[in-house]
């Protein structure tokens, strides 16, 4: 006899930069979800199944809030945190401890026109301090938005992040059985094109602007190993030689970084080659918005 699961599905949304994706990875224990100091790492909606005996949520990071979408790039991103928002039973809006900004207001202003239940997820709270200035920041948010629930967390300790499941889980009073299992997690090449773009990002600093994308052009299988060709898009020849760096380094410890992380998840060996390519205008570019589309984006 087959198993009989029980389940809802779990939006995780919220401005750039708060801490989504560490949460997505602390809960589900991957690197799937792209981590970098910058916002606007994740591009790509990434989803975990997590399982408690019976119960399952499927989780769903979306890429961050964007309030004024002037790019096709942009604008593709909104479509897709507004799919995702539409087709999840909670919506788990991570916001940081004492920073509500333009960009909460914005969100706050849509989310509270759907019809789905809001719970709040309180991040990076190992930086508080002051636990009193914490407590009048919940009482705010209760006044403010009325979620659900409000947690809470630190996804870079843990603290808190065991008590995420059963918090989400006692919402769903009444929960359906699903007919059929969701895939455990996001296809590879969802996740791997952000995960190269993070390594980028975090090496280049303030050198680069935003403007860099990454196209997979070719993945096979051989030996037991993964052989990826992947193409990092830039805007302008001087980008293209900050990307590659002296001697060719920068790319290098850029690969490095995401084949380290691809192995793990993949539990495989990885072959990585990267290429840089000077694409102007392409977050613009329909034909390079569908390449990346096609692959996941």
């Amino acid at each position: 006899m087959s198993e009989t699961i029980y389940g809802g599905s779990v939006a995780l949304i919220g401005r750039p930069n708060v801490g989504k994706s560490s949460v997505f990875n602390a809960w589900a224990g991957s690197r799937h979800a792209p981590i970098s100091a910058r916002p606007h790492t994740t591009w790509r909606s990434q989803y975990r199944l997590i399982r408690c005996g019976e119960r399952a949520l499927l989780m769903v990071d979306a890429p961050g809030w964007v309030k004024n979408s002037r790019s096709m790039l942009h604008r593709y991103m909104d479509s897709q945190v507004r799919d995702v928002i539409s087709g999840c039973d909670l919506l788990l809006w991570v916001v940081e401890p004492m920073r509500w900004l333009n960009e909460e207001d914005a969100i706050h202003d849509w989310v509270r026109q759907q019809e789905v239940p809001i719970a709040v997820l309180i991040n990076k709270i190992d930086r508080m301090k002051d636990k009193k200035r914490l407590l009048l920041f919940m009482d705010q948010l209760r006044n403010q938005v009325d979620p659900a629930f409000i947690l809470p967390v630190s996804a870079r300790n843990g603290a808190g992040m065991d008590l995420l499941f059963d918090a989400c889980w006692d919402l769903f009073p009444d929960p359906e059985p699903w007919q059929e299992m969701p895939a455990l997690d996001s296809p590879a090449m969802q996740w791997v094109p952000d995960l190269i773009r993070s390594q980028a990002m975090e090496r280049l600093h303030q050198e680069l602007p935003y403007s860099i994308a990454v196209h997979v052009e070719g993945w096979r299988h051989e030996q037991e190993k993964s052989i990826i060709e992947a193409c990092l898009w830039v805007r302008q020849p001087s980008h293209k030689a900050m990307v590659i760096g002296k001697g060719g380094q920068v790319i290098k410890a850029i690969g490095s970084a995401a084949r380290r992380v691809m192995e793990e998840n993949l539990d495989q060996r990885v072959d990585l080659f990267l290429r840089v390519k000077v694409k102007e205008n392409w977050d613009n570019d329909p034909a390079a918005i569908l390449a990346m589309e096609s692959q996941g984006f």
